[in-house]
């Protein structure tokens, strides 16, 4: 019976056999392409999934050597503003600096934005909590103080011989000490 249908075939070949062949052969290349490109897209977003878990191990890794690269900088000052203790506390130079300028009123005025600006990468640790603290201090600073505060920071950094920079860690000691404070953490 097989053999009947195909010798009939054969009888009746013409055109339009020969051109759903080749419709045939192309529609299997282009799914055998497909497939492909499926499959290529797939392997980039595995990859893509893994360097994004590298990135943030990466910005980790970044933020615990620039928290480290901060402590030794402040401890070769002359007139340090933070002490490179645990947990990170000011020196006698840092209170004067927070009574000139007025920095315990800025973290109460601020303290919400602060506090989820350091919670964004979610802090598990006291140590967390300090480097956050610190990173977020030292982004945020000038943009947090008024002009008046900005420029009596100004005045201190000039006559003590700091950085404007070198400031800014007191804002993040005190925001440390307000986050620790409220999840019960002594300091």
């Amino acid at each position: 019976m097989m053999d009947a249908v195909v010798g009939k075939m054969i009888e009746q070949l013409n055109s339009s056999v020969f051109v759903l062949i080749a419709i045939l052969c192309v529609s299997f290349w282009i799914v055998y392409r497909v497939g492909k490109w499926t499959e290529t897209f797939s392997n980039h977003s595995k990859k893509i999934e893994s360097s994004e878990i590298n990135h943030q191990s990466l910005y980790q890794s970044i933020a615990h050597i620039t928290a480290k690269v901060d402590l030794i900088y402040c401890n070769t000052l002359k007139n340090p503003v933070v002490m490179a203790r645990s947990p990170v506390s000011l020196t006698e130079t840092g209170i004067q600096a927070n009574g000139v300028i007025g920095l315990d009123a800025v973290l109460q005025r601020e303290f919400s934005k602060l506090e989820g600006l350091v919670g964004k990468n979610i802090p598990t640790t006291s140590y967390d909590i300090q480097t956050e603290s610190m990173r977020v201090a030292d982004k945020c600073f000038t943009q947090l103080l008024t002009d008046a505060e900005l420029n009596r920071a100004k005045d201190f950094a000039f006559k003590t011989g700091l950085r404007l920079e070198d400031l800014s860690s007191i804002l993040g000691v005190l925001l440390q000490n307000e986050l620790l404070k409220q999840r019960n953490i002594c300091l």
